[in-house]
């Protein structure tokens, strides 16, 4: 778990620097205004507390504004979630005298547990909880190169990234980095309360370089059972943070431990290795770095109301415009 959050916090800080690096290109005009109108020294102090926290991100400072900052950082990722940002308007020409009319409008999303989950490998009709994609990460070791660095090196060398899934194992080194392979993690839960969990590699070797094709080969073994035992498929435990799951939130910790292989299904075109899971943990990341300092700001800034709340407001319009629905229509006289 200790690996996944030092990958978040790492994302964090280096969404951060770019922030700052943003920040920086605006530091000569905004000092500039504000000196010029009363020669304070607000903006510098602004800058100066602004690279005070950045610091602090990267020596790892457990000071209250970096735990604000990152709850804070942890609030917007996952409100913005909700809404689909869609661009309206015309962006007219470039003849002289245009008009350019353009507008952002933001719609919430409908939730995730309404929508009918992707088709998935499902023999004994379980219950489908959570679908994870399991996506190609940057490698922390290459975190400081551009991002067209980064996918020529993707292109280049095809096993130098990270994935969203973290396979451990049992102090030895499996013979195949099989989190490598893996497309996709599907948990499903019985009437019973067992659940099960699915990694889909795909079966189809033509896409794949050399070594992808001895996996392959390897896997096809199995099914015919022809190899009694693969040290790749003796996992201790499977760890994720949700990103844009079917089932639950983003910034969810699952840790599925003790797995025990079962078999190997062919689907859609995939493998399907089926494990039971032996012990099963969330934990929301979100809540985890809540800062009572920064709920009580939020609560400073919130609007206030004498006598009656916003939910109050809309309460009442809408049991009046019920109430008007029901009155009868007068003849026009």
């Amino acid at each position: 778990m200790s690996n996944i959050f030092k990958k978040i916090k790492l994302n964090i800080t280096l969404f951060f620097h770019g922030l700052f690096q943003g920040l920086r290109s605006a530091d000569a005009t905004m000092t500039a205004q504000v000196s010029g109108e009363d020669g304070s020294d607000q903006e510098v102090s602004h800058k100066l507390e602004i690279n005070n926290v950045y610091n602090d991100l990267l020596r790892e400072r457990q000071t209250q504004e970096v735990q604000e900052t990152i709850d804070m950082s942890y609030r917007v990722a996952r409100e913005a979630e909700k809404y689909e940002v869609t661009l309206i308007g015309d962006l007219g020409d470039d003849s002289v005298g245009s008009e350019k009319e353009l507008r952002a409008v933001a719609v919430k999303k409908v939730s995730m547990k309404y929508d009918k989950h992707p088709e998935v490998y499902n023999e004994n009709g379980y219950h489908v909880i959570l679908i994870q994609d399991n996506k190609k990460i940057q490698k922390k070791s290459n975190m400081s190169a551009a991002a067209t660095d980064f996918i020529r090196e993707i292109a280049l060398n095809g096993n130098d990234f990270d994935t969203t899934i973290e396979l451990r194992y049992d102090g030895f080194t499996p013979r195949f980095a099989l989190q490598k392979f893996v497309t996709k993690v599907v948990v499903r839960e019985a009437k019973s309360g067992k659940k099960k969990v699915d990694l889909y590699v795909p079966a189809e070797a033509g896409q794949f370089t050399k070594t992808d094709a001895i996996l392959i080969a390897e896997l096809h073994r199995i099914m015919d059972n022809k190899v009694k035992k693969v040290d790749f498929l003796d996992i201790l435990a499977l760890s994720f943070v949700t990103d844009k799951a079917y089932g639950a939130d983003d910034y969810i910790w699952y840790n599925l431990a003790f797995l025990k292989f079962k078999k190997i299904s062919i689907f859609d075109g995939n493998f399907v290795l089926t494990f039971e899971i032996g012990g099963f943990q969330t934990e929301d990341i979100v809540e985890a770095h809540r800062t009572e300092s920064l709920d009580k700001k939020y609560e400073e800034m919130a609007p206030k109301h004498d006598g009656i709340s916003i939910e109050d407001v809309g309460a009442i319009g809408r049991r009046n415009e019920k109430l008007s629905k029901r009155q009868p229509k007068r003849d026009n006289a």
